[in-house]
């Protein structure tokens, strides 16, 4: 096949007759394109090597984690995992009553603290994190009351030892009328209640 073509290629070469100068730049272009011909095939080839290797260090990772997944160590981590995204998150029916629930535990924690004045509002929905995976949701919760330092720190300290996950997000602390006043934004982690 490939005589065939060269025979081919000399016959119409000899068929035009070129002058030697044409012939000359015959060879250049036919030079060119050898060169490109194995510059592109040694970028082909670097290329595939890397995919190759690639797909070595993919399987290989996936060979580890399916190992990883059938030990016991392994399966029980994840579990006290899971375990302790349930027992630190809020589990309700619904995202009101889950609410109603925050507000409550949030205001009982704040006057514990020593912040008697305490009043907790949810942020609007528009402004709150939406769902994530497996349905698990945060929701937001804004706290203000009189501001001092030791009920703020006692504050923090009861958010700690809570049994729910409470991050604080937020703190604005003014002054207005010379009375010191926080506003601190809260975010809560919501898991529905699954339905049997």
């Amino acid at each position: 096949m490939m005589r065939q073509w060269l025979t081919f290629l000399r016959a119409q070469i000899a068929r035009i007759q070129p002058t030697p100068r044409e012939r000359g730049l015959l060879a250049i272009g036919a030079t060119v394109l050898v060169i490109a011909a194995l510059a592109t095939s040694y970028d082909w080839t670097i290329a595939a090597y890397q995919r190759a290797e690639d797909a070595l260090e993919q399987r290989l990772r996936a060979e580890r984690e399916d190992a990883a997944f059938h030990d016991a160590r392994t399966r029980e981590r994840i579990g006290h995992a899971a375990w302790q995204v349930w027992t630190w998150s809020v589990v309700e029916p619904s995202d009101s009553i889950a609410q109603l629930r925050m507000i409550g535990e949030l205001e009982d924690i704040a006057r514990s603290a020593g912040i008697g004045d305490a009043v907790v509002q949810p942020v609007e929905a528009r402004e709150a994190a939406p769902a994530g995976p497996n349905g698990f949701r945060t929701m937001d919760l804004r706290l203000s009351g009189s501001f001092d330092w030791r009920s703020f720190e006692a504050l923090m300290s009861a958010f700690q030892q809570a049994d729910t996950s409470i991050t604080p997000v937020a703190v604005d602390v003014s002054a207005p009328d010379g009375l010191s006043r926080f506003v601190l934004t809260v975010r809560v982690a919501y898991l529905p209640e699954p339905t049997t």
